[in-house]
């Protein structure tokens, strides 16, 4: 009795230590093995090849509804040893000169940008990598801890712009009514590893105004401005922050 009771004892205590085992901050997250409310086949999927573009032929959709929005976005996409390379074209923007953020990290979402949400994995996550760019190349990245299927808590702990090893290039063509660039993100910083990985989940977001603003401090809500998605959210009012709705990014 006294061998079993030892025996039992030790095999407790084992099961603790691994459960109290820390995770080390260079690992891909764990997949959560609870099912999206999507099914995987409703969802798109991008496939990818290194240092090929791929264009995402998609149009963007309403954040609320998923009607398919007028302003076209074109995305092309293609990865190497080092980064995700998301070439972008934001057309039908006769405003585009009426964005006044300038600076890195501040609230680019008040007004026009176009946003990457990405984490690697097929599960939808609760972490993941947000960056936007806005038409005056200020960018704005961090790492979302969304627990939305939990206490429904979010967070966001932003990244310094210049250690971000984020390489990024705007063009703006007012006469043309567009503007353009290139966001090449490290896969370290979506990794935590060099090493590349065969899927993620991913969304990419643009907000467009609708109106013309005297104002700079002007703020888009969902009467001035159009919340677009590369995958709908399908949400009441505008909200890119659903994580079940991220495509699949397959690099190849």
């Amino acid at each position: 009795m006294l061998n079993y009771l030892s025996t039992l004892t030790f095999v407790v205590l084992l099961i603790i230590a691994c459960a109290n085992k820390p995770q080390s901050h260079n690992q891909w997250p764990i997949s959560n093995t609870k099912k999206s409310v999507v099914s995987k086949k409703a969802l798109p999927h991008i496939h990818v090849k290194k240092n090929k573009y791929t264009t995402v032929k998609e149009a963007f959709s309403h954040s609320v509804g998923g009607k398919r929005v007028q302003e076209k976005t074109i995305i092309n996409i293609t990865y190497n040893e080092t980064f995700l390379v998301i070439q972008f074209e934001c057309k039908d923007n006769p405003r585009v000169d009426q964005n006044y953020y300038s600076k890195d990290n501040t609230p680019l979402f008040h007004q026009e940008v176009l946003e990457v949400f990405i984490a690697v994995g097929e599960e939808a996550p609760e972490n993941y990598l947000e960056l936007q760019i806005n038409p005056n190349n200020a960018l704005f990245i961090g790492r979302v801890t969304n627990k939305y299927k939990s206490d429904k808590s979010h967070q966001f702990d932003k990244i310094d712009a210049k250690n971000s090893m984020v390489e990024r290039e705007v063009i703006k063509l007012p006469e043309e009514n567009l503007w353009k660039g290139v966001l090449k993100i490290p896969l370290i910083l979506i990794n935590g590893t060099q090493s590349i990985a065969p899927t993620y989940r991913l969304n990419m977001f643009r907000i467009i105004s609708k109106k013309d603003q005297k104002d700079k401090a002007w703020k888009g809500n969902a009467s001035n401005a159009t919340y677009a998605c590369w995958n709908s959210t399908l949400s009441k009012k505008p909200n890119f922050h659903r994580p079940e709705y991220f495509g699949y990014l397959h690099l190849e």
